[in-house]
């Protein structure tokens, strides 16, 4: 998000809405599974993990929403047998 990771240098609004939600939903869906380099987070630690790359390597508007999102269980399905604390009132 920031123009560091990009080959163009593109940053923040340069870079297309649409892949910068894809970004958010990629890492969400990495995180969510097991994969050969890197155990399935909790969701706590997958909304940890979008707010530490708030602002360099996600938008910080999309974050906001997605952690929303995870917090009120609408993108649960995604997230499967992970430990959720139930924040319906956040």
């Amino acid at each position: 998000y920031n123009g560091n990771g990009y080959p163009d240098g593109l940053k923040q609004d340069e870079i297309p809405l649409g892949s910068q939600i894809l970004c958010i939903a990629d890492a969400i869906s990495a995180m969510s599974t097991n994969r050969s380099y890197s155990r399935q987070k909790t969701t706590d630690e997958i909304i940890k993990e979008l707010e530490l790359y708030k602002d360099t390597q996600f938008n910080p508007k999309l974050v906001d929403i997605a952690v929303k999102c995870i917090k009120k269980g609408q993108i649960r399905t995604i997230i499967k047998n992970t430990t959720i604390k139930e924040t319906q009132n956040s």
